[in-house]
C-alpha cells in the first residue's frame, strides 16, 4: 500500500507499506516514510501483531 499525508503547512510525507498475514491470529508489517523538506525526515517501523 501507499499514501500520501501531511499538515496544511509541511511539505507531504510519502509512505509504504506492507503486511503479511501467515497464521488467522497473527500477522506482520512494515513501513517506511518519508518528508520531502529540509532537513529530511524518514520513519521505519516493523510490527507483529497478536489475535488472542
Amino acid at each position: 500500500m501507499g499514501e500520501f499525508y501531511g499538515a496544511e503547512r509541511d511539505k507531504p510525507w510519502l509512505g509504504l507499506g506492507w503486511r503479511w498475514t501467515p497464521g488467522q491470529d497473527w500477522s506482520l508489517n512494515a513501513s517506511w516514510a518519508t518528508q520531502h523538506q529540509t532537513p529530511r525526515t524518514r520513519l521505519f517501523s516493523l510490527g507483529i501483531k497478536l489475535a488472542f
